[in-house]
């Protein structure tokens, strides 16, 4: 996902830094974990607490901490004989007035966030992947993982510089692309260990919580970050 203050290019140097100067413990505390890649690096390491006052954020986290790998969906697979990745993608969806997406960030609401065929796209696929969930088809992790996907894969076809404040006033290249949904990029390990996760306050969170070893990389402005992704909160 293009994230403001992306730690992916940090990672290692987190690592060494515990490496260098020996630091133990059996926790690890994230408390602004953003798209969830430091505890995702860390996950088969430590027991990580996972913190993010953005819902969208804390579903990143859940859906890249709960899994080793990629889930099998094995409901699914036995309802449908299909990978889900694949059925969402060739699913045709039509639009209508609970369509967020193609209502509010397309032309037809007088934005050009996303084309129209690809608003409507984001559209059905997210109402499936809640479809499936009440149906009992997916659990609640693999739908958390499917949710996950889709947040990031949006990202891939906006029509924006990389955050929702504004939009191009022509179709970017990778814009008029069809959208697809592709499954969540991870640290794919053996295992991951027992993780808790919050969606609260830093402030509040630290009088409550204890830890061996804590990551604080805070916003760089007193903005929230909400509305650079105001688009996803609504996923």
């Amino acid at each position: 996902m293009r994230y403001l203050g992306s730690k992916v290019r940090l990672l290692t140097c987190i690592q060494d830094v515990i490496d260098e100067y020996n630091v133990q413990g059996e926790s690890f505390a994230d408390l602004f974990s953003g798209t969830g890649c430091v505890g995702d690096f860390f996950k088969d390491k430590y027991n990580v607490i996972s913190n993010d006052f953005l819902y969208y954020s804390s579903v990143m986290s859940k859906a890249k901490l709960l899994f080793c790998k990629r889930p099998a969906f094995k409901n699914f697979v036995k309802k449908y004989n299909a990978d889900v990745f694949e059925w969402l993608n060739a699913k045709r969806y039509t639009p209508d007035q609970t369509y967020f997406v193609y209502n509010n960030y397309t032309p037809v609401g007088g934005r050009m966030f996303f084309t129209e065929e690809n608003g409507i796209k984001i559209d059905g696929i997210r109402q499936t992947i809640e479809e499936l969930l009440l149906e009992d088809v997916i659990y609640n992790n693999e739908y958390l993982y499917l949710l996950a996907s889709l947040l990031e894969s949006v990202t891939r076809f906006s029509n924006t510089s990389g955050t929702y404040e504004a939009f191009f006033k022509f179709w970017d290249s990778r814009a008029i692309n069809e959208f697809i949904i592709e499954p969540l990029a991870m640290n794919e390990t053996d295992n991951t260990l027992k993780h808790t996760f919050y969606s609260e306050d830093t402030n509040q969170l630290v009088r409550k919580i204890k830890g061996d070893i804590a990551y604080i990389d805070p916003p760089y402005t007193v903005t929230q970050y909400i509305s650079a992704y105001h688009f996803l909160r609504k996923h």
